[in-house]
């Protein structure tokens, strides 16, 4: 008998606004997704080098559905504990 194996990619580790810029296909792609417009989204990577947390369950679905990790500290998440 066939058993079909399921198999992932590993994921890849983000650790700053700019890197999940990137992997969200840049800041046109960015601009689209958040409904922000480009110098926002500008800002984000640069001058703030945070993105908003209204942001936060968006862009993390869409890092998810593309092999892409980034801790919520990125997200100005405060208290935010990795489960054991």
């Amino acid at each position: 008998m066939y058993i079909a194996r399921r198999y992932t990619l590993p994921v890849m580790r983000l650790q700053t606004a700019r890197d999940v810029i990137g992997a969200l296909g840049g800041l046109h792609a960015v601009c689209e997704l958040t409904g922000r417009d480009k110098r926002t989204v500008s800002a984000w990577q640069t001058r703030i080098g945070a993105l908003p947390a209204s942001t936060y369950v968006l862009m993390q679905r869409k890092l998810e559905r593309l092999g892409y990790h980034a801790p919520p500290e990125l997200w100005g998440m405060l208290g935010y504990r990795r489960a054991s």
